[in-house]
């Protein structure tokens, strides 16, 4: 007569629990455990499950049933990343009086130094700005009220803020890392005191 199957697992439960205890990991224990016991034709399920010591564990057979953790993902779809910030429409300056009475205006200033292209242009707004007019922060709407100003002969650049960011990234006349206080370099001030108005070239 076949022997009770409950005696003979409860006979085994030596050799499983030696099995088990074989793995490092809980979670592979708890894997190895269930395999073994469904190989002796027992059905776990619920939390009667038992452990490898024979008592009831709630979690040895129901890691089956837990849905994985969702995984980040650091990349993220076009469209989803943060958006820049859009820069700000420069606006006129109504009270920024461009010809005082006790120094040069600004269109008397410019026509003495000749600018030659739209940097030169940049670095003479700050420079008039900040020696003519002594003005304590130079901003990116008072630069585009000079260039107002000069609209007979200046065009306005379409991107003044990249304008006047190439202008000290490129030549190095100015500083823009605030664009609320934006400053000249030594190079800048050196350029219209001592190279403005440029030669004139040869003609042949």
């Amino acid at each position: 007569m076949a022997g009770d199957p409950l005696d003979e697992l409860l006979a085994r439960m030596g050799d499983i629990a030696d099995a088990v205890n074989a793995f490092a990991s809980e979670a592979l224990q708890k894997q190895a455990f269930d395999a073994l016991m469904r190989s002796a034709g027992v059905a776990l399920g619920g939390s009667e499950a038992a452990s490898p010591t024979g008592r009831p564990d709630s979690s040895a057979s129901s890691y089956e049933s837990r849905p994985a953790a969702p995984k980040s993902d650091a990349r993220k779809a076009p469209g989803t990343g943060a958006k820049k910030t859009p820069k700000k429409t420069p606006s006129h300056v109504a009270d920024l009086n461009l010809r005082p009475k006790d120094h040069p205006s600004f269109q008397d200033f410019v026509s003495t130094k000749k600018p030659s292209n739209q940097s030169e242009q940049n670095l003479l707004c700050v420079y008039y700005l900040t020696h003519e007019l002594t003005r304590d922060k130079v901003t990116v709407d008072d630069i585009f009220t000079c260039y107002r100003e000069m609209k007979a002969t200046w065009r306005v650049p379409a991107d003044l803020h990249n304008s006047l960011q190439k202008t000290a990234s490129v030549d190095g006349y100015l500083k823009t890392s605030d664009m609320q206080n934006i400053l000249l370099t030594s190079s800048g001030t050196n350029t219209v005191e001592h190279d403005l108005p440029r030669p004139a070239k040869a003609t042949k």
